[in-house]
């Protein structure tokens, strides 16, 4: 394993979560509406994050402090539920 694999494996075990039921809005910029977006533009099917109405990643977890991405599912299902 490379150095680089190394930090991105350690990156994705920080910023990644995949409890959806602990999903928040961060409370400062909780403006809807919200829409999922893909963490790198050449991965639309990778980690997403959830945009607020003036495109930025307000994606929070209470069961993973510091998380701010999740799975294209999961963040789909999340705005939709924030947007209900």
């Amino acid at each position: 394993m490379t150095e680089i694999d190394a930090l991105i494996r350690i990156a994705a075990g920080t910023f990644v979560c995949d409890d959806p039921s602990s999903a928040r809005p961060n409370k400062y910029f909780a403006k809807p509406p919200y829409k999922p977006f893909p963490m790198n533009d050449e991965f639309p099917d990778g980690s997403h994050g959830i945009y607020n109405a003036h495109g930025v990643n307000c994606l929070t977890f209470a069961s993973k402090p510091g998380a701010v991405f999740t799975s294209k599912q999961n963040a789909v299902e999340i705005a939709e539920r924030w947007n209900a």
